[in-house]
């Protein structure tokens, strides 16, 4: 995943639950650690309470009916520091 690395913001790809596959090193600036610290965890760790409730009630709900979701913006727990 070469590419990831190349976008000019912080991505990560998770697994259909929400477990982390793959962070960007965008990402990784932002929260530290390294691949294999964050691969497996869920992504919910990375946001702050607001963030894990839309992300509950909205995005995950869209994911599972229209099974595809082209972007979506989360303010990370560290932004919230």
């Amino acid at each position: 995943m070469i590419l990831l690395n190349e976008l000019p913001c912080a991505a990560l790809i998770t697994d259909e639950k929400g477990s982390v596959l793959i962070v960007n090193g965008a990402l990784r600036a932002i929260i530290g650690g390294t691949d294999d610290t964050w691969h497996g965890q869920p992504m919910e760790v990375l946001f702050p309470p607001a963030s894990r409730i839309f992300l509950q009630t909205h995005l995950w709900p869209l994911l599972l009916r229209e099974g595809s979701l082209s972007e979506a913006a989360l303010v990370s727990a560290s932004a919230c520091v």
